[in-house]
């Protein structure tokens, strides 16, 4: 197994921190000796962490965590109320194949090849 960097933090004031998740890495886990993103700012922090969204284990990207209760209140108002806008955007190496495995399974996006410029393919349902 391919062992995860350390944190990679792309943002931190009294509030906050914004964390570059690695591939590989949980979000969070219920199990406390497994490691998580959550783990690991709680304990470089040095107290807890709140997580408002996660990725998926084997996904990279970009993590807000809150550091402080009064921001814990506000961050969880603006979720609550639908202001905060969430962007995800899927980086792919190589040619995507015509026909085959994305969009083949039952219940799975199909994938239509967009015009061969980087992050032109589009996602429909069928």
């Amino acid at each position: 197994m391919t062992p995860i960097p350390p944190l990679d933090l792309l943002y931190q004031d009294d509030d906050l921190v914004v964390v570059n998740k690695p591939s590989g890495l949980i979000s969070e886990s219920r199990d406390p000796d497994e490691d998580s993103l959550v783990r690991r700012v709680t304990d470089w922090a040095g107290r807890p962490a709140t997580l408002y969204h996660r990725l998926d284990r084997l996904t990279t990207g970009c993590i807000l965590l809150g550091r402080t209760a009064r921001f814990n209140r506000a961050i969880g108002l603006l979720f609550e109320n639908k202001q905060v806008r969430k962007e995800y955007r899927a980086v792919v190496e190589g040619v995507w194949p015509r026909r085959g495995s994305a969009g083949s399974r039952p219940g799975w996006p199909r994938l239509a090849v967009g015009d061969g410029k980087a992050g032109r393919g589009t996602a429909n349902r069928p």
